[in-house]
């Protein structure tokens, strides 16, 4: 079949070449030639639209996101590409700009958020005190979420059961006068929900930890003792 520029498909046509190609992979060779046709080609916003409303609630298939990852896995953006990407979603042209998100959409990030884990990877002070508690024999939850006051989502650093929060505070970005307003909203509300807030200072775990382990082991007998008064 052939097609000019300009002309447009029937349905039926369109049908035809979505029934032919079902099932078919395209080759390498194809797939490089297509990328090739479509570099520097520029998308109307109509045609985004109609791409938008065509995949609104398809889902994409099982190890999709695992293969995009893989293909982009050690590739690097030039600061040139990285400066054109932040002025392209930069003040008045963000989609966004001068809007608010309805109120269940606000509520689906937080949902979404509180799964994430950020920074992803842990830093060297929690590092430090995993493997503490590892020699210990105690047993924590990484990276638990908990509901704040303000109805945002927070993970503490280590969760030991039934209910000790362990934060591990670098000197650098907990000294910021905002971070401390943020600290302080955390250990408010953890303890409001009735959880007990350890905090270390990361430098302190690695030269003088003692005082941290045994403010963790007391309240870990302390909440043992009250369990077995309970039971």
């Amino acid at each position: 079949m052939r097609m000019y520029k300009g002309s447009k498909m029937s349905e039926e046509q369109k049908l035809k070449i979505s029934r032919s190609s079902k099932g078919k992979k395209m080759s390498p060779e194809a797939i490089e030639k297509t990328r090739q046709a479509n570099i520097g080609r520029v998308v109307s916003i109509k045609t985004r639209m109609l791409l938008s409303k065509a995949n609104k609630g398809r889902k994409k298939p099982h190890g999709f996101g695992k293969k995009i990852s893989i293909s982009k896995m050690g590739s690097k953006l030039s600061d040139a590409h990285k400066l054109k990407l932040s002025l392209a979603k930069r003040g008045s042209k963000h989609p966004y700009y001068g809007k608010r998100r309805p109120e269940s959409t606000i509520q689906k990030i937080r949902e979404a958020r509180k799964k994430q884990k950020l920074p992803f990877r842990d830093t060297k002070g929690e590092r430090e005190m995993q493997s503490i508690l590892k020699k210990l024999d105690i047993e924590f939850t990484k990276q638990k979420p908990f509901k704040m006051l303000d109805n945002s989502y927070h993970q503490v650093d280590i969760f030991i059961e039934p209910n000790i929060c362990i934060e591990v505070d670098g000197e650098y970005w907990h000294t910021i006068y905002s971070r401390q307003q943020r600290d302080i909203l955390i250990t408010t509300s953890l303890e409001s929900q009735g959880l007990t807030v350890i905090r270390c200072w990361d430098t302190l775990i690695f030269t003088n930890p003692k005082p941290y382990i045994n403010e963790i082991l007391q309240n870990i007998n302390q909440k043992a003792q009250e369990c077995k008064v309970k039971c």
